[in-house]
C-alpha cells in the first residue's frame, strides 16, 4: 500500500483548489477532527485527525459552508470503510481518498461538479459509489462512477469479475487503478478510448481483450499487472504508448497489430516471460527500452532479456532497434508458422489445429510469432479461414500460378 501511495503522490496533477487566494491559518474545527482553511466565506477541508470507519463530511464548520475537500486529505486511511459527502461540497481534490484499503462505499452529494485525478483510486475493496440523482455532473451506473451521460467510466466499483456496461464508450484515467483483486474485465464492443493508468496495478488480472472499436489505449495502462499473461489488442491500435506493459512480468502472449506505427519508451520493460515478439513493418519507431529489456536489481542496470528474439522485416525499424541494442533479430514470413523458412501444408495444418484447440476451450499453444504468421488475413485472430488461405497460397506456389 505504501508503494501505491508513493506512486499516486508522484503524479503531477494541478491542485483542485488552485484558484483560492485567501488562506486562513489552520484551526481545529468545531466539527471535531477536521482541520480547514477559509477562502472568502467558504471552508475547505485540508487535514483530518480522526480514525473513524464511517466518515461523514460536515456541510458547515463554524458558520462556513464546506464547499471543498483538498487533495490528499484522507489518503491512505486504513480504517476508513464508508464516506458520505454532503450536498454543500462542490470539489474533491486529487487523491483525496486514494489508497484507502478498506473503503467500500462512497456517497456523493448533488453539488459535486469537479473530482480531481485519482481521488478514489487504489481502493481495492470499493464496492459501491452512490451519486445523488440531482447531481448534474456525475452519475452512478451499476455502482460505479460515470460522467452525467453514463458514457465515460470514471471509477469502477464492484465485483472482481468486471462487466463494463454497454453504454460506456470511454474508460477514464485510473478507472481500475489499484483494484488488486480484479481477475477479469469485459470491455464493451462500443468502447473507443481507454485512458492512462486505467488498469495499472491490477495485480490479479490474468488476461484482457480489447475490442477493435478501441482506437486509443493510454500510457501506463497495464503497468505493474504482475499476473497478466495474455493480451489481445485492438486491430485499430495506432501506438503502443510509454510504460503500457511495464513490469508485466508474467506477460508471455501478445500480438502487435499491423496498424501500430510506434512503440513508446519502456513499453515492455520488465516483461521477462516474453521470449520474443513480432514487430510489424509499419512500425516506424521504437523508443528507448521499448522491447526486450528489464531492470536487473542486482546490477542496478537496464539489461537485455536473455534469449529474446524480435521478428520483423529485413531493413525495418525493428531490425535497426535490435542492431542498436544487441538483440537477436530474425526475418518474419507471413504463413510460415513453424519457422522453417517455407510456407507449406504443414503450416496450414498447424493453423487449423490451433483453431480447433481454441474452439474447444483449451489453452492456446501459439505465442507471438506463431499468431502473427498464422493470421494470414490480418484480422487479429487465428481461424479456419487463415488455414485455408495458407493452403491456397501453398498450392499456388507449388503450381507456379502467378499471384
Amino acid at each position: 500500500m505504501k508503494k501505491i501511495i508513493a506512486a499516486l503522490s508522484a503524479c503531477v496533477i494541478a491542485p483542485i483548489c488552485a484558484g483560492s487566494t485567501v488562506h486562513a491559518e489552520s484551526d481545529d474545527a468545531s466539527a471535531d477532527k477536521f482541520v480547514y482553511r477559509i477562502s472568502g466565506e467558504d471552508a475547505y477541508i485540508y487535514y483530518y485527525e480522526g480514525t473513524d470507519a464511517v466518515l461523514s463530511i460536515p456541510s458547515e464548520i463554524n458558520g462556513h459552508a464546506v464547499v471543498g475537500i483538498d487533495e490528499n486529505v484522507f489518503m491512505g486511511l486504513e480504517g476508513l470503510t464508508e464516506v458520505i459527502i454532503p450536498d454543500s461540497v462542490k470539489t474533491i481534490g486529487s487523491r483525496a481518498f486514494s489508497a484507502c484499503p478498506n473503503l467500500k462505499t462512497v456517497t456523493i452529494g448533488n453539488s459535486v461538479s469537479e473530482i480531481g485525478s485519482f481521488a478514489f483510486s487504489a481502493c481495492p475493496e470499493l464496492q459501491e459509489i452512490k451519486v445523488d440523482d440531482k447531481n448534474e455532473s456525475f452519475s452512478s451506473l451499476n455502482s460505479s462512477l460515470t460522467d452525467e451521460s453514463g458514457t465515460t467510466l470514471l471509477l469502477y466499483a464492484g465485483a472482481n469479475e468486471a462487466v463494463i456496461p454497454d453504454s460506456v464508450t470511454s474508460i477514464g484515467t485510473g478507472a481500475f487503478l489499484g483494484k488488486t483483486g480484479l481477475t477479469s474485465a469485459i470491455i464493451p464492443d462500443k468502447a473507443e478510448y481507454i485512458g492512462d493508468y486505467a488498469f495499472s496495478g491490477c495485480t490479479a488480472l490474468k488476461s484482457i481483450s480489447i475490442p477493435n472499436s478501441v482506437s486509443y489505449t493510454g500510457a501506463n495502462c497495464f503497468m505493474s499487472c504482475s499476473e497478466l499473461e495474455s493480451v489481445t489488442l485492438s486491430q485499430n491500435t495506432k501506438a503502443i504508448p510509454d510504460n503500457i506493459f511495464r513490469s508485466c512480468s508474467s506477460l508471455d502472449d501478445i500480438l502487435i497489430p499491423r496498424s501500430v506505427t510506434s512503440i513508446g519508451t519502456d513499453a515492455f520493460l520488465g516483461c521477462t516471460e516474453l521470449s520474443g515478439i513480432y514487430i510489424p513493418e509499419n512500425t516506424a519507431g521504437i523508443d528507448n527500452c521499448g522491447i526486450g529489456k528489464y531492470y536487473n536489481i542486482r546490477s542496478g542496470e537496464i539489461e537485455n532479456i536473455e534469449n529474446f528474439t524480435v521478428y520483423g522485416k529485413i531493413g525495418s525499424s525493428a531490425q535497426d532497434y535490435c542492431e542498436t541494442n544487441d538483440i537477436d533479430f530474425q526475418s518474419f514470413m507471413l504463413g510460415d508458422v513453424n519457422k522453417d523458412g517455407v510456407l507449406d501444408g504443414t503450416d496450414a495444418t498447424l493453423t487449423l489445429q490451433e483453431y480447433t484447440i481454441v474452439l474447444s476451450g483449451m489453452e492456446a499453444n501459439f505465442k507471438a510469432y506463431e499468431k502473427a504468421a498464422a493470421d494470414y488475413n490480418f484480422d487479429g485472430i487465428v481461424d479456419g479461414t487463415d488455414a485455408t488461405l495458407i493452403l491456397t497460397e501453398y498450392t499456388r506456389i507449388i503450381s507456379q500460378i502467378p499471384e
